[in-house]
């Protein structure tokens, strides 16, 4: 964000369609008060972005403690903010990090669509806030997006060389009782049993890049072959079936060292 987008930012923050909205800025905006936006840009704890179209300004957006946005309402509908946001929640997500929580009017409709495309989980409590725009106090909701959620819903893919890592879940029971199969029962893998395998996904389901995970490897025809079990921390993994670690576990180790890779 530059010194020479405060006037676009001013302007479309004054445009009625926006300002309706504004809660912590008193429309019509002036550059001035542009600039606070600004000021809030080179905060190390908020991320703030400007979205262009053909070089054009048309938006921008916020994530940190407090997380907001705002589009010019003649790009609006074209899906741009919704790309951008996911798009940012990810890279947001692949650090560890608190949950994320995003205040919307009850009725400001298209700003909740596009909370819940995300996947934010509205708190069945409303409050009331003051926003400067309508000149009162307006019900609002939060709406929480945890780091655990958005990997739940976004399950993150590593490539490693021809072969696709994904996070297990239960629904890979029967992959890695397979898997176990033959193996020496040892820690930190559990028996083959279907009930100590559920307890082992549910364990190491993945929960963000600080926790420890279980990985399913597979191939490019997304047949499983083999399991790698991450250690948070540590940067120690573990591969089954054992007679492939040799020849696997280098590209997979160097796939799962990172967390902002694609």
């Amino acid at each position: 964000m530059r010194d020479d987008d405060l006037a676009e930012i001013a302007a479309q923050l004054s445009d009625p369609r926006v300002a309706e909205w504004l809660a912590a800025i008193r429309p019509p905006v002036d550059p001035a008060q542009a600039r606070e936006v600004l000021a809030v840009a080179r905060d190390p704890l908020q991320t703030v972005r400007l979205l262009e179209l053909s070089g054009r300004v048309i938006g921008g957006f916020c994530i940190g403690p407090r997380f907001w946005y705002w589009l010019d309402p003649r790009h609006q509908g074209g899906g741009h903010m919704t790309c951008a946001l996911h798009a940012a929640l990810g890279a947001c997500f692949a650090r560890d990090g608190p949950p994320l929580i995003a205040t919307c009017r009850e009725d400001n409709a298209t700003s909740v669509a596009l909370l819940h495309r995300l996947g934010f989980s509205p708190r069945p409590v409303t409050r009331r806030l003051f926003f400067h725009g309508a000149g009162s106090a307006m019900t609002c909701r939060d709406h929480v997006m945890t780091p655990e959620q958005w990997h739940f819903l976004n399950p993150p893919r590593r490539q490693a060389g021809k072969l696709i890592l994904r996070p297990a879940r239960q629904e890979d029971l029967a992959t890695v009782q397979q898997l176990l199969e033959g193996e020496t029962p040892a820690p930190p893998w559990p028996r083959p049993g279907a009930d100590a395998v559920r307890a082992f996904l549910e364990r190491h389901r993945f929960r963000g890049w600080a926790d420890p995970a279980l990985w399913i490897v597979e191939t490019d025809e997304r047949r499983a072959i083999a399991m790698e079990l991450s250690t948070a921390g540590s940067g120690d993994t573990h591969l089954r079936p054992a007679r492939l670690e040799a020849q696997l576990r280098p590209a997979v180790r160097a796939a799962l060292s990172d967390p902002g890779g694609a």
